[in-house]
């Protein structure tokens, strides 16, 4: 009645995480004209890093701990990766797929750092993205 407990949309948690996460790779783009190289794109360690962040941070902002709607994380998922990695859809699940059916240790080690990030950020730790912009750099240089 009076908008308390409303459950937020698929969109507006998007939006909400997007904001969170886009500037994680601004460096890389902008050495790269403002979008993302394949190098990073197609790696394990950054899409399972992100996969980490987006989850930790849908929880966050939905409290939906053990995903009671999977068609809302699904959504939310597909719009936040997309505009991260700058893909469309398509060409999002066939480069994420893969690395999600089997995870390879790039993408478990990248999941890890990206808890260890969130954790890290929650602390006030200025530092917290250190680490994920050391493993990356040779990615795009």
């Amino acid at each position: 009645m009076f908008g308390f407990n409303k459950k937020k949309s698929p969109d507006e948690v998007s939006k909400l995480i997007l904001e969170r996460i886009y500037g994680v790779l601004a460096f890389p783009r902008q050495h790269n004209n403002g979008v993302l190289p394949d190098s990073l794109i197609d790696s394990g360690y950054v899409i399972g890093f992100h996969m980490a962040l987006l989850e930790s941070l849908y929880i966050t902002f939905t409290g939906d701990v053990n995903i009671k709607y999977p068609q809302d994380w699904s959504l939310v998922q597909i719009k936040v990766l997309t505009k991260v990695l700058g893909l469309n859809p398509t060409e999002l699940m066939n480069r994420t797929l893969p690395l999600i059916e089997n995870p390879s240790p790039e993408l478990n080690s990248g999941a890890a750092d990206g808890q260890e990030a969130f954790r890290n950020i929650n602390n006030n730790d200025n530092n917290a993205f250190l680490k994920f912009n050391s493993n990356i750099k040779n990615l795009y240089q």
